[in-house]
């Protein structure tokens, strides 16, 4: 795991005992600094891993949902040929349902057992 160079604070440059700015000695001007992971960093990194799962899922579920509807909604306008206005309508219509549904989705598993430091 790569994490940034305190000696340095990233800019991968430092100054020297005469004030002149030089490269860093620690990170080799990179700006980052290779460090080992310790245990506790690999069971946070499942534990985030694991709250991310729903809310990649609920983005599939979305895009499947939201296909269904542009394949049904253009069918249904070649039949029944409808106006500008209710074509407007409906479309309003559906992308609000369809996305209202995502976010009260993510926020109920945000609140509930499976999210409780859901980060994003």
């Amino acid at each position: 795991m790569e994490t940034v160079c305190e000696l340095c604070n990233g800019t991968g440059t430092t100054k020297d005992d005469n004030g002149h700015i030089d490269i860093c000695p620690s990170c080799l001007g990179l700006g980052t600094v290779k460090v080992e992971e310790s245990e506790d960093q690999k069971v946070e990194f499942a534990k985030r891993l694991k709250t991310r799962r729903p809310l990649v899922t609920a983005t599939y579920i979305l895009v499947i949902v939201m296909l269904l509807y542009y394949l049904i909604f253009i069918l249904a306008d070649f039949t029944y040929h409808f106006s500008l206005t209710v074509f407007i309508i409906i479309l309003i219509l559906g992308h609000s349902i369809s996305v209202g549904g995502y976010i009260l989705y993510v926020l109920w598993i945000s609140f509930h057992g499976n999210g409780e430091n859901l980060s994003v």
